[in-house]
């Protein structure tokens, strides 16, 4: 029997169909997809919903380095295990202005990971396109890859940002909405 996500993924291919669209819109495809019979996730309760509100709060919080005056993350996920009851990989949140070395290193690196994976993901994206569309230039990913330069070229205008915002070092930009 197909899950809820292939079934899902089948009439998105229905539905984009039937609507003579390229794209979907997800509220309408949500609709869409309650009439032709497919049952929602079940609602999340209320503990779930303050797990998942806390989680954005503290992915949210960005603080300043108070000597550099560049932005940080103040807690960082660190896996914790999984879920006995969903399998999913479950974490703890630690602040960054407290957290041990070892955590710390892991939190970080579960974020390289994933940087990675996207990396591998974006390489698959590109040569699939590449080979549906012959006559057109291909899309190189490869340069695209080495994220050094481009890492260093951003916290270079980053610090210059800091700089243009009050004619001084380290007051940076608007911390409600950082570009992190």
């Amino acid at each position: 029997m197909a899950s809820r996500d292939q079934i899902i993924q089948r009439m998105a291919r229905v539905y984009r169909e039937e609507q003579g669209s390229a794209d979907i819109d997800l509220s309408s495809f949500a609709e869409y997809l309650i009439r032709n019979g497919v049952k929602p996730p079940p609602a999340p309760t209320t503990r779930e919903l303050m797990a998942k509100a806390a989680k954005r709060a503290l992915k949210q919080d960005i603080r300043r380095d108070q000597v550099t005056g560049r932005p940080y993350h103040g807690w960082q996920a660190v896996p914790h295990g999984k879920d006995a009851r969903t399998g999913q990989l479950s974490f703890t949140y630690i602040d960054a202005d407290e957290a041990p070395r070892e955590p710390m290193k892991t939190a970080l690196l579960l974020k390289v990971s994933m940087m990675i994976d996207d990396g591998v993901q974006v390489t698959f994206d590109a040569e699939h396109w590449n080979r549906v569309n012959p006559k057109e230039d291909p899309i190189v990913v490869d340069e695209l890859l080495d994220l050094r330069d481009q890492v260093q070229w951003r916290v270079a205008s980053r610090d210059e940002e800091s700089i243009d915002d009050d004619g001084g070092e380290g007051s940076g930009g608007d911390l409600e909405s950082p570009s992190v």
